[in-house]
This record gives C-alpha cells, structure tokens and sequence, in this order.
C-alpha cells in the first residue's frame, strides 16, 4: 500500500471517528434544545449587550479603550460576527455551534492520546466527550468561548509535541498564535506553559529550545495582567450608562414576550410599584449586590468536591456546598493528584505519569483558593475550569491502562461510557428547565440574582401565582430601596 492510500485511509477512518462523535453529542446534549431561550448572561454580555451590538468593526474589541480589549477580544469579537453576518439568529444554530466545536475537541482529545499511545483511544475521547459536567458549557451559549478557547489550546499542545518532534519553527510559530487565540477567546489556558516545560524537561530536548518556551511566558503575563478580571468588568465597570442601556433592552424584550397580556394584569403580578419591580429585576441583579468568595473555603471544600463529581458525577447540585469536607478527604486529593503519580513513575519507569500533577495544578489552581470565581457562590459546575479538568481524567485513565494492560479495560470503559451518558442526559434536563434549576438553587442559597431570573421566567410563562410569590419573597430578602 502507497503512501498516499495509507493517507486517504487515514483521512477516512478520522473522518468517520468525528461523525460518530458528533452524532453521540448530538444525541446526548440534545436536552440543550429544551431551554430556547437566553440563560444566565447571554443576553447581558452577548446578544442585548448594546457594545457588541453597535460595533462597526471587528478591530473594535481590540481597542485598548474598549472593555473588551480587558477582557477576552477574540471571543466577543466571534459572536459579533455570528450576530453580523450569520443566515440565522435562531438559537438552534448557537447550541449546535456549542455541539459542533465540542465534538471537534473531542476528535482533538483522540488524536492527543494517540500520540502518547494510550490504549483504546476512542473510548478515552469518548469520556471526554459526553462527561456530565460539560452540560453547562455545551447547553450555555455563551460558553462557546469556553469550548473554542480549549479547541485553540488543544491545537497549540499538538503542534508544539510536533515542534519536540521534528524541530520545525513554522510548526512552533503555529503552535504560539494557536495558544494566543486560546487565550484571546477565553484566558484559562493561561498556565499553559507549564506544561510545555514538563514536555520538555520528559522528552530530553535539548536546552536551547527551552529559550523557545519565552514567547509562551511573555504572553501569559501580558494577557494574564490585562484581563484578569475577565467578564466581571461588565458586572462590576463603574459606566453605568451601558448597564443601563442594557437593562432596558432586556425589559423591552420580556415585555414584549409577555405583552399585552402582562400589561393588561400587571397588578397581579407586582403588588410593588412599577419602579421596585424595575429595579428588582434589573438594578438589584446586576449591580448593587456583589457575590462574596472566602478563598479559604473553597479550598477547604473544593479538591475532594471536584475531583468526587470527575470520577462519579452520579449527584452534579447546582449549589456550591455550604459544608466543609474533611481535611483529610481533601488531603487525599492533594495527595492521588499531587504527589502519587511521582511514585508510579518511578516504579513503572513511565515518566508520563508526571503530567498529572503538572496538570492538576493548571486546572486546579481556581479551585484551590488561588483565583475568586464569583461563581463559586452558588454553582459547583463552574463550566471555565471543568471544562479542560476533564482531560486529567482521560489522561489518569489512559496512562494507567497503559501500565496495566488488561482485557478488562475495554469492558471498563465501555461501562464507564455508558453510565456517563445516562448521568449526562438527566443532568441535562435538570440543567435545561430554568425554573426548576432556579428553584433548586434558591432552597438552598437565596441570592437576588436567582430570584430575579426565577421571576422573569415565570412571567415568561404567565403564571401569575409563582410569579408573584417568588417576588414577594425575593423583595423580602433583598429590599429595594425605593
């Protein structure tokens, strides 16, 4: 057989792999099309968020006087041209984008084990692929960055392995702006470096390439410096009037969605006045009530938490636990991701094993109390980091069935795979129904964040008697001063 049928063969049978990944996405995140409607922000940073809307040019997000040059450019400058130029607005297309590009990376996590030659590499993507805590970032249309951001970083790992490989500078200059669009739509690959390092330091190279790995650092203190509040710049900017014009897009829009019946019954929803419901809805949410994060307790609770929920996601609350974990369960994380895989390569003479904790402390760090994620106040999904800490699973998996072949491996797997999908698909159609998801949250932390939505979306619904009990007990929590 000639190289070039060896190649079209190979061509093929890629081709194939991805089309089997996109058909199970698009079965087991077909939940994501219950919910079409806007959720959590993305009418707020995306398609009501007046910025984005008005800008003449994509260069526009690159202004350094503009928000978005602090944040992440590349990204929202996406969604302006999907907004401009795309045939359709309808959110079907937006969720199957989320759907499409995640199962590209999911085709992308199979071709990075086949270069660490890990066994039964399909069933290892596969994990990755239908995990439970990717429901958020696929069914969140604003979590496209997310997805992309990790399809860039994805891309940059591959190629820089090829650079170690064959020493091509025009594949390392790939490799760099592919890591510079990573972070440009999403900063979370921002340690990324780190591991280029371990990959040198493990293959031997040559110690005049690591001079190469100076580029990468530059990059990651630039972009980390000017960004690192990310998109809470437009929770927290002091331009008042942008939150403003934003607002009143997003009460146009309910208003129109529920007109003219609200406005003919509007008594029976609001005993308030008209000016405390405003202000409720909008004022209150976004501006006046900040989210507070004790650093310290998250790393009391996260590492046992998070890394529990990776391995067996059979129970995935949308709250954050108000309880602290053992300190020795927390520990023993500490200890399986940290200092473990140092031993067993060691005794398996495998230096693979020592990416694990060079990875763990890449998407770890949030959890471990080094970053204040506001949304730790009530989520335990937090969809920037979960999203890429799938891939020290499928690592951890594949590097030990590596080291202990077995014929049982395959069975594992495909047992694995299968519980994984069903735990995925109930987890979607919670996560998709907003006001049982709002529900579930406000039991167990009251926030008027969640109260605010909760109410729009049973005016959404017309149904007056939920609607008006849901303010009524938000008012009484969080007064609005009137």
């Amino acid at each position: 057989m000639n190289n070039s049928t060896k190649f079209l063969k190979q061509i093929k049978n890629e081709t194939w792999i991805f089309l089997t990944f996109l058909l199970i996405a698009t079965i087991v995140f077909s939940t994501s099309f219950l919910n079409l409607d806007y959720f959590w922000d993305d009418e707020r940073f995306i398609f009501l968020n007046p910025a984005v809307l008005q800008a003449k040019s994509f260069l526009y997000f690159w202004h350094y006087n503009s928000d978005f040059f602090k944040s992440w450019p590349l990204g929202y400058g996406l969604f302006w041209f999907l907004i401009k130029y795309s045939p359709t607005q309808s959110l079907y297309f937006y969720k199957s984008l989320n759907i499409f590009f995640h199962s590209v990376n999911a085709f992308l996590v199979h071709r990075l084990v086949k270069i660490f030659h890990f066994p039964y590499p399909f069933f290892l993507a596969l994990i990755f692929l239908i995990h439970p805590l990717h429901v958020e970032s696929v069914s969140w249309i604003f979590q496209l960055l997310t997805i992309l951001s990790f399809t860039f970083f994805i891309c940059s790992l591959i190629l820089f392995i090829k650079f170690i490989q064959n020493k091509n500078w025009l594949i390392f200059i790939a490799s760099l702006a592919l890591f510079l669009f990573s972070l440009w739509t999403k900063s979370i690959s921002i340690f990324l470096p780190l591991l280029y390092i371990a990959l040198l330091i493990f293959t031997h190279t040559k110690r005049k390439y690591y001079f190469a790995l100076t580029p990468f650092l530059f990059i990651s203190l630039f972009i980390g410096i000017i960004n690192i509040r990310g998109t809470d710049i437009f929770l927290t900017s002091d331009r008042l009037d942008i939150h403003k014009h934003v607002s009143e897009k997003i009460f146009n829009y309910i208003s129109k969605s529920i007109d003219p019946y609200l406005s003919q019954t509007k008594t029976e929803y609001v005993s308030t006045s008209d000016k405390a419901y405003y202000d409720f809805i909008f004022n209150k949410k976004p501006l006046t009530t900040n989210f507070t994060t004790d650093l310290g307790a998250v790393f009391k609770q996260a590492p046992w938490h998070y890394f529990s929920k990776t391995l067996l996601p059979f129970h995935l609350q949308f709250i954050y636990p108000n309880i602290a974990y053992s300190i020795y369960l927390n520990a023993s994380v500490l200890f399986i991701l940290f200092i473990l895989p140092f031993f067993a390569a060691y005794l398996h003479k495998d230096k693979s094993w020592c990416f694990i904790p060079v990875m763990s402390f890449i998407f770890l760090a949030p959890y471990l109390g080094f970053t204040n994620i506001s949304f730790f106040y009530w989520s335990n999904v937090s969809d920037r980091y979960t999203y890429f800490f799938i891939l020290i699973l499928v690592f951890s998996l594949g590097i030990f069935l590596k080291n202990k072949k077995s014929a049982l491996g395959k069975i594992f797997l495909a047992s694995y795979c299968l519980i994984l999908i069903i735990l995925n698909i109930n987890q979607g159609l919670k996560f998709n129904n907003p006001t049982r998801l709002y529900e579930e949250i406000i039991r167990h932390k009251s926030h008027p964040v969640i109260y605010s939505l909760l109410f729009e979306q049973y005016l959404l619904k017309l149904d007056k008697i939920n609607a008006q009990r849901i303010l009524q007990e938000g008012l009484s929590k969080f007064p609005v001063d009137t």
